[in-house]
């Protein structure tokens, strides 16, 4: 009897599993009470009941808040107006920088410190959403690069970057060592006012897979040109491409996060 209610068991899970459409699968959470772990029993944290934290590091910004003391701009106004940066009323939270109307004024945001470095050997993932208010008349820069950057119309001479020209809506990928460049072209054809999410992925030896929306778009071998031996800081910008006649008119770019993740 026991063996035969068993048998009804399985037969019914079975049957469950078979004819359950699999987007209600995706429905159901699992509940793993006593926590979970990503390190051996003898660990220092083998009894922690959550991933150890240690194991990556994570910078995240959703900005919350803005503080110019932590996101440098470096803005060209020769408009009639003044580039601006502001948090929206908005869930989730964004920032969106506004240029001054005149061609070529441009608004480029930089973090203070260069915290990130591509060190062989450790994965690492970048990944960013954002949208832009004229997907043609801009040029438009959103990645990684060192400090010396000064416009989103040049590569920066160290970064990994995602980028944009004047007169085009295709988004491209640079990754720059020293001056020395190896691109991907065609990832993205950006849309007036709709939000992109760009990423990446460097598996630590010497290919780096990019992403549009979550669907792989194309692997570039880097060798030689991952800007390993200087540190980076996350950076964004926009610059005009043409003449913008009134302040209602002026070039926005507005950033949901931007997130760099790396195996310590």
């Amino acid at each position: 009897m026991i063996k035969t209610n068993i048998f009804l068991i399985a037969l019914l899970a079975l049957s469950f599993a078979c004819f359950t459409p699999i987007d209600s699968f995706a429905q159901i959470t699992t509940n793993l009470t006593n926590g979970v772990t990503n390190v051996d029993t003898e660990d220092p944290f083998g009894d922690l009941p959550i991933l150890d934290p240690t194991r990556i590091v994570v910078f995240l910004e959703d900005f919350n808040d803005y503080s110019a003391t932590y996101w440098a701009a470096t803005t060209t106004e020769d408009g009639t107006a003044a580039a601006t940066e502001a948090i929206q009323n908005a869930t989730p939270s964004q920032i969106t920088i506004t240029n001054d109307n005149a061609d070529n004024d441009l608004d480029l945001i930089e973090f203070y410190k260069e915290i990130v470095t591509f060190d062989y050997g450790k994965k690492t993932w970048y990944e960013a959403k954002f949208k832009v208010s004229d997907a043609s008349e801009t040029d438009v820069i959103m990645g990684l690069a060192i400090g010396s950057a000064t416009s989103p119309v040049c590569l920066p001479v160290d970064g990994v970057v995602f980028h944009k020209a004047d007169g085009s809506e295709v988004m491209n990928i640079s990754i720059v060592k020293d001056g020395l460049s190896v691109s991907s072209t065609a990832l993205v054809t950006l849309v007036d006012d709709t939000w992109v999410t760009v990423s990446l992925r460097w598996d630590g030896v010497s290919k780096i897979t990019y992403y549009v929306d979550g669907d792989a778009r194309g692997i570039q071998t880097v060798t030689g040109y991952v800007p390993d031996n200087e540190a980076l800081n996350p950076m964004f910008g926009i610059m005009n491409g043409e003449l913008c006649n009134s302040v209602a008119g002026t070039k926005t770019m507005t950033v949901d996060y931007i997130c760099f993740i790396q195996e310590r």
